[in-house]
Parts: structure tokens; sequence; C-alpha cells
């Protein structure tokens, strides 16, 4: 397991500064947002999609 692990991050050092710095960003503003907010817009996205195939606009929803 811990092979499989290993080969599967093949990264370079330098690929994996700039993620490390550009996921710390988005980190820093999502965590601002509580996760309920990321609950209720999926749920809102869930409901509109459900609203759209119900009104027959398929591609819509």
């Amino acid at each position: 397991m811990e092979d499989y692990e290993l080969s599967t991050r093949m990264e370079t050092p330098r690929s994996l500064a700039t993620e490390d710095g550009f996921t710390q960003t988005i980190d820093e503003y999502t965590s601002a947002i509580p996760s309920s907010g990321y609950l209720g817009v999926a749920i809102g996205a869930m409901g509109l999609s459900m609203i759209c195939q119900g009104h027959r606009q398929r591609q819509m929803g």
C-alpha cells in the first residue's frame, strides 16, 4: 500500500510549492464561509434542477 501511495505522488518540488500556496489561498477564502452555506447552495442547486426537470426544461436541469 505504501509503494502505491509513493508511486502516485510523482510531483516535482516546484509544483508542490505552487500547489501548497494556491491551496492555502483557497483555504483562507473558503474558511470564512460556514459549511452550512455550501450545503445550502448545493441543496438549492438540486432544487432548481428538480424544478427545471418538472417544467420540461431538461437541458436546463
